[in-house]
């Protein structure tokens, strides 16, 4: 058997994607800034008031009735989070029921409509890949809230579910939006009627992430509206300008869902664009038929709410190996390389060899069996753990003939 298992081929989606047996990474090991204490706050940046006022501030005033685009206030104050290429590598962030703003280089051209940002918090949940700088990430375990709806909603899909409709779809314009997707990111187009019962069409494909948007989404960005100068006059304007500005590009298609809303179970049409959360609820009235998920606040409980683990707790908890040694440890750190003993294996049977993730999903393994040679036995078999995010994970090696196997537990420990 190779001593390296980065070789051997994945088997799922989600695992094609972390690539775990098949890239060796390095090991994200950067530290969280402190968790913020969340209450309501004044503005951290004038410019991030000047962005809030041009669209909330006329809601507030009761000049426009729509949804807000980032919310009432920011419920957070100031907040610097680690990013590479901000000076000191921390930019300033502050957060808001339905986004967050932030600013990364702050000498830059403040006239830019992206002098100040929203960021990718939506990709971030549903891929577990919180983005530390341009080309840098720390791994974490997808969020498992729901994406709409009450807290309590157990119906409707989980940013975590939504990573099974990331693919590209074809151009379908025109066409109605019939599919609905429940709380695990299942797809079916025979149930409901939603076509048929709701008319909803898709409106516009963006070939950049190969996605539709459905027709009350794309007029929705495309609408103007009362928006406050800097001057602090009110006129009417584009409120999406550029038109992602606030959303960032789709990367789901729109989808049907039963999700309970106001202690109501309703049905509810979302789609994920990579800064935002869009809903479409048939039964609110008109001007809140289309609004903006409450991601800012899904985003701060994901990256800060209960993630205070006892890492020697965990670390107590992993099971002993079985038919296997493991060094350094049971508990390693994201991007270490951990090395494997396996045995009690008839000599020369084919074994094969899967990996499970912390919350019991198989996301890699071997398309085939392999020889374990003669003494039935494989010593220091090595693999690189820079993106598997934290949790309890294991490896099963299973002999073809024998049934015999070998388990290998090990934790991830969060990052500190």
């Amino acid at each position: 058997m190779a001593k390296n298992l980065k070789r051997y081929t994945l088997i799922t989606r989600r695992a094609a994607r972390l690539a775990v047996l098949a890239l060796v990474l390095t090991g994200i090991l950067a530290s969280l800034n402190t968790v913020p204490t969340a209450s309501a706050e004044d503005f951290a940046s004038h410019d991030f008031r000047f962005v809030w006022d041009r669209t909330d501030k006329p809601v507030q005033d009761g000049r426009a009735s729509r949804t807000y685009l980032w919310g009432p206030a920011p419920f957070t104050g100031a907040v610097w989070e680690p990013y590479e290429e901000a000076p000191g590598g921390k930019r300033l962030v502050q957060y808001f029921d339905k986004s967050r703003m932030e600013i990364t280089n702050p000498s830059g051209n403040k006239l830019s409509p992206y002098y100040v940002t929203n960021g990718l918090i939506v990709k971030e949940m549903i891929t577990g890949r919180v983005q530390v700088g341009d080309n840098a990430f720390q791994l974490r375990r997808p969020a498992q809230q729901g994406v709409a709806g009450d807290g309590d909603d157990t119906s409707g899909p989980t940013y975590n579910a939504l990573d099974s409709v990331l693919d590209a779809a074809d151009d379908e314009v025109g066409i109605l939006v019939a599919g609905s997707i429940d709380r695990n990111g299942n797809v079916r187009y025979d149930v409901g009627n939603y076509g048929k019962r709701y008319q909803v069409s898709n409106a516009y494909y963006e070939p950049t992430t190969g996605h539709n948007i459905a027709g009350p989404f794309w007029s929705f960005l495309n609408q103007s509206g009362p928006v406050y100068t800097g001057q602090g006059s009110i006129v009417n304007g584009r409120l999406f300008d550029p038109v992602f500005y606030a959303t960032g590009l789709p990367i789901t298609e729109a989808y049907w869902a039963r999700v309970k809303v106001g202690g109501l179970v309703k049905d509810v049409l979302i789609q994920a664009f990579e800064r935002r959360i869009m809903t479409f609820t048939p039964s609110n009235s008109p001007a809140f038929q289309v609004e903006m998920g409450n991601v800012g606040r899904h985003y701060y409980e994901w990256r800060y709410d209960g993630n205070t683990p006892n890492p020697q707790a965990d670390c107590a908890k992993v099971p002993a190996p079985v038919n296997a040694n493991l060094r350094p440890g049971k508990c390693v750190n994201s991007g270490q390389v951990i090395s494997m003993d396996i045995g009690n294996f008839f000599p020369n049977e084919q074994i094969g060899f899967w990996l499970t993730d912390p919350d019991g999903d198989v996301v890699a393994g071997t398309d085939k069996t392999m020889s374990i040679g003669e003494t039935g036995n494989q010593y220091n078999l090595q693999y690189d753990t820079g993106d598997l995010y934290p949790g309890q994970w294991y490896f099963v090696f299973a002999g073809e003939s024998s049934g015999r196997k070998a388990i290998v537990y090990f934790y991830i420990n969060y990052y500190s």
